[in-house]
């Protein structure tokens, strides 16, 4: 909820309605959800977490959560092509946050659907002709500094719920 606070969600919803790009605001919102966490929670997260180096490691999850956020910040990179250098940075900062944010959620309900409709409702917004400015870094900390410490205790408190399992199933 604070992150969809942070991202001015309601806000952007009411202004969605209002806009007569209505319909192609929504598409490209769902399209990016779709196809971000597709590749980003769905293959790369899937694909890190059933790796075999990783089959006797501890803290599977939370690697696999940051390497995939890692990437999926990182692919924000191609933002640097007519935009803000500055704000780019800010995106690939929050992005990563917000990665690991969506990592998490992905272990706790282990479907795509609830981390996709979150990116999208984050993403939903009037952005035809959007351009993106750099922000305050302290603000971003302050939000999402705090959803990264969460996600992460969350994700390694269930890597060693998995752990504690996996030794119990060896009795």
């Amino acid at each position: 909820m604070l992150l969809l606070l942070a991202e001015h969600v309601p806000a952007n919803i009411i202004q969605v309605f209002q806009n007569k790009f209505f319909l192609l605001d929504t598409l490209i919102a769902l399209a990016a959800a779709i196809f971000e966490e597709s590749v980003c929670r769905g293959l790369l997260f899937s694909g890190f977490l059933g790796h075999e180096i990783y089959e006797s490691s501890n803290f599977r999850l939370t690697k696999a959560a940051l390497y995939s956020s890692l990437l999926f910040a990182l692919f924000h990179l191609v933002n640097l092509i007519g935009g803000d250098s500055s704000a780019v940075f800010e995106q690939i900062g929050y992005t990563f946050a917000g990665g690991i944010l969506f990592a998490a959620l992905r272990v706790m309900t282990n479907r795509l659907f609830w981390v996709i409709l979150v990116h999208f409702m984050i993403d939903w917004g009037p952005w035809v002709g959007f351009s993106q400015t750099s922000s305050n870094w302290f603000s971003l900390i302050l939000v999402f500094g705090p959803l990264l410490v969460i996600s992460l205790g969350y994700l390694i408190s269930a890597d060693k719920l998995l752990i504690k399992q996996t030794a119990l199933k060896k009795f």
